[in-house]
């Protein structure tokens, strides 16, 4: 196609446009119109964008199974904690004001074992919590003593709890939920909070009641004496170290969903102008 204006000769031709004037130097322009090229994506980047996500994937699945392991352990130490007898201890114990060195009083929360010397050899005995208490004669007070074994207890199974959803996320993806990698969080808190009540309120028993005297009737009147001689024994201790370790799978799940996943872009079309201009 040809147009003739004042001068100017215009061409169209191709999709493009050429432009002749007469004058001194001749000028021809092209202008070429193409549609928008999409822009195919870098492989490099792709590919490190994969490699990313798988190494993201595997460091999550290995917070999991540590968190597993360390639920197992927190729960065989929470577990001897509660029934091994080494939540007080008293030694020595006084008899009309004289330290006797072979004599002691160590106790759980089931069973206990105390040595007192009449002046004859030390006498040893294995005793009962529970019937001392029914028979009130016990240094514990019977409703603590129910309470502390209750979220002791609690705390267990709310540990177990946990120690099941990290194991079944070890195999399986589970989405976000009470029983998915998130919920690590919750079984945790519940079980320290279990664990921390009981402790709570076997402490206050402690300072309380059990500081003052640890021995029966029969004893104080034979003089012996154990005030302010108690101590925490390592079975307290333990459920204490059962607390520290549950903040452990919190870090580790935190640690691993905080780090962020590469997300898959899909390449998009970018316009080029492919105007070109020929002089």
């Amino acid at each position: 196609m040809h147009v003739n204006t004042d001068g100017i000769h215009y061409q169209i031709q191709n999709d493009s446009i050429w432009l002749h004037k007469s004058c001194n130097a001749s000028i021809s322009l092209a202008m070429s119109f193409q549609p928008a090229v999409p822009r195919s994506p870098d492989r490099n980047q792709v590919h490190r964008g994969q490699r990313y996500s798988t190494v993201m994937t595997v460091i999550k699945r290995l917070a999991i199974f540590l968190s597993l392991l360390v639920f197992v352990f927190t729960f065989a130490l929470a577990f001897t904690g509660l029934i091994t007898e080494y939540w007080i201890t008293v030694q020595p114990l006084e008899r009309n004001g004289k330290t006797l060195a072979n004599s002691y009083v160590h106790s759980g929360l089931f069973i206990g074992e105390r040595q007192l010397d009449y002046g004859l050899g030390p006498s040893h005995e294995i005793f009962s919590v529970y019937r001392e208490i029914t028979t009130k004669t016990s240094f514990f007070n019977k409703l603590i003593w129910i309470f502390t074994l209750f979220f002791i207890a609690l705390g267990l199974f709310w540990t177990f709890i946990g120690t099941v959803v990290a194991l079944i996320n070890t195999v399986i993806d589970e989405k976000p939920s009470i029983l998915g990698p998130s919920g690590i969080y919750l079984w945790c808190f519940l079980s320290m909070l279990s664990f921390a009540t009981g402790l709570g309120i076997f402490v206050l028993q402690f300072f309380t009641t059990i500081r003052k005297n640890v021995l029966l009737p029969e004893h104080l009147e034979a003089g012996f004496s154990s005030l302010n001689q108690a101590e925490l024994g390592f079975s307290f201790y333990l459920i204490a170290g059962a607390i520290g370790a549950l903040f452990i799978p919190m870090v580790l799940i935190f640690v691993s969903n905080s780090t962020k996943q590469v997300k898959k872009t899909n390449p998009k079309a970018i316009p080029i102008d492919t105007t070109v201009f020929m002089y």
